[in-house]
């Protein structure tokens, strides 16, 4: 009946009011702008434990290229290597989830590396990943050479 429907849209219009109120109060009164500024403290954090553990762990194979990435960083190979593959092989044999950087490259000449994300992640649990990280890479390397 298009009593029902009529009943259910009106149902659904109310919710949206509801959400839409809740969020202008959330903005208007400084609570999004506090979280912003929280989270950037807190990635800002993350991003240093990351970038230590990068240089401890892989420092002699490769680099990172230090730019606002937001929540990512880029770490290049000092050697080309099929990243692709190594992605690939870091996921399934050491259960991490990584980018390859070299299809992001349409022209030559393509860099090679991981895209790395550190937002999700406590310190403690990014120097682990990145220790765990380092030996995937370097069983990677024995095996495809």
């Amino acid at each position: 009946s298009t009593q029902g429907y009529s009943s259910a849209a009106s149902d659904v219009y109310k919710r949206q009011e509801v959400h839409q109120t809740i969020l202008t109060e959330f903005i208007s009164g400084g609570f999004y702008d506090a979280h912003v500024r929280r989270l950037k403290v807190l990635y800002a954090k993350r991003r240093n434990a990351a970038i230590r553990a990068i240089g401890r762990f892989l420092g002699d194979i490769g680099h990172l290229t230090i730019d606002n990435q937001g929540t990512h960083l880029c770490f290049c190979f000092e050697k080309a290597l099929d990243d692709v593959h190594l992605a690939d092989y870091l996921r399934r044999e050491h259960r991490l989830e990584t980018r390859a950087l070299s299809p992001c490259f349409a022209d030559a000449p393509k860099e090679y590396g991981l895209i790395l994300g550190f937002a999700g992640f406590s310190e403690v649990q990014l120097e682990n990943a990145v220790e765990e990280l380092s030996r995937g890479i370097r069983s990677f390397l024995r095996t495809s050479n």
